[in-house]
C-alpha cells in the first residue's frame, strides 16, 4: 500500500481499476517516506459499503454511531472514525456521471473525457478536498482557495485567483521564469507560514515542476473588478484571512453541508460544526499571514492569466 503526503498528514487510495491508477498517478511525487506506516485517513474503493446498523436520515446524509454516507459525483461513500483516522469506503454507481457543480470547472478536470476521468475529478473535489481539509485542521494547517508557487526561498499565495482554471495558464506562464508549482486551485499553509505543495487539483499531465515547501513572502489578494487596468491597495492582515475562510468554506460547500446535517442528527458527530470550520480556518490564515504585508489587486474582468503574470513579473522582479 503506498502512502502520500501533504504537508503533516498521510493518505492512502487502495482499491483497483482504471480509476484507482488515475488517481495513484494523479498524486505522483507527493509519496510519503518509507518509513511511514499508517494513514491519517484510507480512501477505499470497494465493490461494497459495509452495513451501517442504525442511522438516521439528516439530509443529504445517513448518520450512524461514529459514521455517516451519502452520495457525491456518482460516488457514494462511508466515512467511519477509526483508529488511527478516518477510513474512506467509496462504491462507484452505474449510472451515467457528470461532473459535479464544482469539478466541472477546475483544473483537475481540464481534459478529462473518459467516465473514469469525471470519476477522478469528482473525487477530488466532492470527498478528498473536503475530508483532507478536517484533517489538515487538526495538525494546524489549512487549505487555501489560491494559486501558490516557489523560487528560490521566496513563496507566493495568490489568494482568490483561481477561477474556471485559469491559474494553471498563470503558472505555465510564470514557469518561464523559473517559478516552480505549489498549488493550481487550492494552496496549502500551516501557522508557521510554510507553504506546501498541494497537487489534488493540478490539471492532468501538468507539466509544472513541483516546488518544495517554503515560508510566505508574498501574499496578494485577487478580485476581479471592472477597471480597465490593474489597480493594488493594501488590505489589512484580518481583512484577507476573513475572505480566505469565506472562500473556502464556500469551495468546499459540500462537507460543510454535511457538517451541518451531522449536528441536526443525535448521534455524537464527527464533523466540527460549520462555525467551528470557518473560525478554524481564520485563525490558521491569519496566523501563517502574520508577517505579511498584503496586496489587494483589482484584476480587469477582461485581463486573463497572460496579463497577471506580467503585472506579477514586475511586482516580484521577474
Amino acid at each position: 500500500m503506498t502512502i502520500y503526503s501533504l504537508a503533516h498528514i498521510h493518505f492512502s487510495i487502495e482499491g483497483s481499476g482504471a480509476l484507482v491508477d488515475s488517481l495513484r498517478a494523479h498524486f505522483f511525487g507527493v509519496e510519503a517516506a518509507a518509513t511511514v506506516r499508517a494513514a491519517h485517513i484510507r480512501f477505499r474503493f470497494v465493490d461494497d459499503l459495509p452495513p451501517m446498523g442504525t442511522y438516521l436520515w439528516s439530509a443529504p446524509v445517513k448518520v450512524g454511531e461514529s459514521v455517516y454516507e451519502t452520495t457525491q459525483g456518482g460516488l457514494t461513500f462511508q466515512v467511519r472514525a477509526e483508529k488511527p483516522g478516518w477510513d474512506v469506503a467509496i462504491q462507484v454507481g452505474a449510472s451515467e456521471v457528470e461532473f459535479g457543480a464544482r469539478a466541472g470547472h477546475g483544473a483537475a478536470a481540464a481534459g478529462a473525457r473518459s467516465r473514469d476521468e469525471v470519476l477522478a475529478a469528482n473525487f477530488l473535489y466532492d470527498i478528498f478536498d473536503p475530508l483532507t481539509q478536517f484533517i489538515h485542521l487538526e495538525n494546524n494547517a489549512s487549505y487555501l482557495r489560491a494559486s501558490t508557487f516557489e523560487r528560490d526561498g521566496r513563496a507566493v499565495a495568490l489568494v482568490g485567483f483561481a477561477d474556471n482554471a485559469a491559474s494553471n495558464s498563470l503558472l505555465e506562464a510564470l514557469g518561464k521564469d523559473g517559478w516552480r508549482f505549489l498549488s493550481d486551485e487550492l494552496g496549502l499553509i500551516n501557522r508557521n507560514a510554510i507553504l506546501h505543495p498541494s497537487v489534488s487539483r493540478r490539471s492532468a499531465g501538468a507539466g509544472a515542476q513541483l516546488g518544495v515547501p517554503t515560508k510566505l513572502t508574498d501574499l496578494f489578494f485577487v478580485e476581479r473588478a471592472n477597471t480597465a487596468k490593474f489597480e493594488q491597495h493594501s488590505i489589512s492582515i484580518p481583512n484577507v484571512a476573513r475572505q480566505t475562510a469565506v472562500l473556502l468554506q464556500r469551495e468546499l460547500n459540500a462537507c460543510v453541508e454535511d457538517a451541518t446535517a451531522l449536528h441536526c442528527a443525535s448521534f455524537y458527530p464527527i464533523l466540527p460544526r460549520p462555525d467551528d470550520f470557518y473560525q478554524t480556518c481564520f485563525n490558521i490564515a491569519r496566523q501563517g499571514f502574520a508577517a505579511q504585508g498584503p496586496i489587494a489587486i483589482r484584476m480587469p474582468l477582461e485581463a486573463g492569466a497572460d496579463d497577471l503574470a506580467k503585472f506579477l513579473g514586475k511586482k516580484l522582479g521577474a
